[in-house]
């Protein structure tokens, strides 16, 4: 399982990436204390589709949302 820190626009977060299938990776993480698990089809777009889950998390301040993947 890879690990990642990466920047948000208030905190630094550990995101956790693993791959489940052959072309399906997940990005799991926490932001402000929610959860976040989004999916991408390389472990880079999942880190990039957490970021963007984040960064909108952070903007919108709810504390529940359905991120789309890819």
């Amino acid at each position: 399982m890879e690990q990642h820190t990466i920047g948000t626009p208030y905190s630094d977060s550990v995101v956790q990436v693993y791959q489940v299938a052959n072309r399906v990776w997940i990005a799991d993480g926490e932001a402000l204390g929610d959860q976040l698990r989004v999916r991408g089809s390389t472990a880079g777009k999942a880190l990039i589709a957490w970021r963007k889950a984040a960064v909108k998390r952070v903007s919108d301040g709810l504390s529940s949302y359905s991120y789309p993947t890819e």
